[in-house]
């Protein structure tokens, strides 16, 4: 199961130093993160796109994200053990099967 956790995140902003001049500088927010502990997690990599999936206690996640102009690339990479914190809760996908996580399969090709 995900276990929530509360974590003082650093972030850039504008802030007023007066006669409506601004400046960037720094402030910390607390914000709510949900930490999964992956017994196995696999990312299948298609130039912009990345198709993750992953088990934590016989349960799969799975989800995409857009990668960044410097994370382009094709292939794919398999981590075991592995803490991965996400912002919103996942919904488990069902029943994890390693055996099908392992060969790609339902995953981008």
């Amino acid at each position: 199961m995900p276990v929530e956790i509360e974590i003082k995140e650093k972030y850039w902003t504008w802030c007023n130093v007066g006669w409506g001049i601004k400046r960037p500088c720094r402030k910390t927010r607390t914000v709510t993160r949900w930490c999964y502990q992956f017994s196995i997690w696999k990312q299948n990599k298609f130039l912009s796109l990345t198709d993750n999936k992953a088990c934590e206690n016989d349960i799969e996640y799975s989800w995409r994200r857009w990668n960044d102009w410097d994370d382009f690339g094709v292939g794919s990479v398999t981590y075991t053990n592995v803490e991965k914190c996400f912002s919103k809760k996942m919904e488990g996908k069902g029943v994890c099967n390693l055996v099908d996580l392992g060969n790609d399969r339902g995953m981008i090709n």
